[in-house]
Formats: structure tokens, C-alpha cells, sequence
């Protein structure tokens, strides 16, 4: 059965980035390092096209923090509960910005997946 779209949250270090209006998580990875490790340095990326930027500034290049995205589970009348789309460390890379005339302006906000998980540092190793 299809999930529906709909009561999307997506955090950031704990921080909400809002007016998402789409997500892309190019979950890919690169051959392993070597024949008999299943790691590779490449996981992945996520983008985040948002109608605003304010939650994520130029500054926050470079750094690492914990992305979650959540969605309402509507799959019957009698329940209503959320579960997680995407739970992991990324790095963020910045935001393409784009606008059409006459349109509006969009953030790609683009992420770099990690394999760690809530390390105390907040750039990458």
C-alpha cells in the first residue's frame, strides 16, 4: 500500500527546517572499500528543496549534525502516528538557490550522508 506525503517534519541538529517542499535521498553508495568490508567512503547525498533559507545559513557549511525526517502514517482512520523516512549524521554542503521570474525562490539545500552517529564534534573527521 502507497504512504501518502503529508505531515512531513525535517530537523537538523535539532533545528526544523521549514517550508520543505520536496526530499531526494539519493541513498547510492560507491563499491566497498575493499572484498571483504562492506564500508565505502560515499553514502550518499539528501536534498531538501525549501521556499526559505533561514534555518540553515552559508555558516553552516561544513558542519555535522543529525538529520531526521518523519511523516504522518495515515494509513487508517483509527490511528495516527509518524515514523522516520531518513535517520542519520550529515554534512551540510550549502544550498543551490534558484528562482524563475515571476516565481518564487528555491533552496536545494543539499546534505552529504555520514556514517556516524551523534559524535560530540560538529565538523567532520
Amino acid at each position: 500500500m502507497a504512504t501518502r506525503v503529508s505531515g512531513v517534519s525535517v530537523t537538523w541538529g535539532g533545528t526544523q527546517i521549514e517550508q520543505v517542499s520536496s526530499a531526494t535521498l539519493d541513498l547510492v553508495r560507491e563499491m566497498p572499500v575493499a572484498r571483504t568490508a562492506r564500508w565505502t567512503l560515499d553514502l550518499g547525498e539528501v536534498t531538501l528543496p525549501a521556499f526559505t533559507r533561514t534555518a540553515l545559513p552559508e555558516s553552516q557549511y561544513g558542519v555535522r549534525a543529525r538529520l531526521v525526517i518523519t511523516a504522518q502514517n495515515d494509513q487508517g482512520a483509527a490511528t495516527s502516528s509518524t515514523f522516520t523516512v531518513f535517520d542519520a549524521d550529515c554534512v551540510y554542503l550549502g544550498a543551490e538557490v534558484r528562482g524563475e521570474l515571476n516565481g518564487v525562490w528555491q533552496f536545494d539545500h543539499r546534505f552529504k550522508v555520514m556514517d556516524t552517529v551523534g559524535v560530540s564534534t560538529a565538523y567532520p573527521s
